[in-house]
């Protein structure tokens, strides 16, 4: 009971970011802040992993190898080690975060 209690306060705490940084995204716009209003904490969240997951996977798979293999000639390669360890981490994390998306819009359907 007491893990599933701590899950919860988790995604409280996740959602009442989401909804504090979509309300600031909306800048007064009193149509997107009535859509935030009606969806629930559980849309924001699956919203927001598809979008960080998406965001993710470009910035991680494309960008970041592109930029780290240019700069692989100036950079030491001890240090290139250690880059490419820290973005392999990012890679299991956004593939993490796209597990969590997919299982949470299957858990939807349901």
């Amino acid at each position: 009971m007491a893990r599933e209690s701590s899950l919860n306060e988790y995604k409280d705490l996740l959602s009442g970011l989401c909804r504090r940084l979509e309300v600031k995204c909306a800048r007064g716009d009193q149509r997107r802040l009535e859509r935030l209003d009606e969806m629930s904490d559980d849309e924001l969240m699956r919203k927001w992993l598809w979008v960080s997951s998406i965001v993710g996977a470009l910035i991680f798979y494309l960008g970041l190898p592109f930029l780290l293999s240019l700069l692989a000639q100036f950079i030491p390669s001890l240090l290139m080690q250690l880059l490419w360890s820290v973005l392999k981490l990012g890679m299991g994390m956004v593939i993490v975060i796209f597990a969590l998306a997919v299982y949470f819009t299957i858990k939807r359907s349901d």
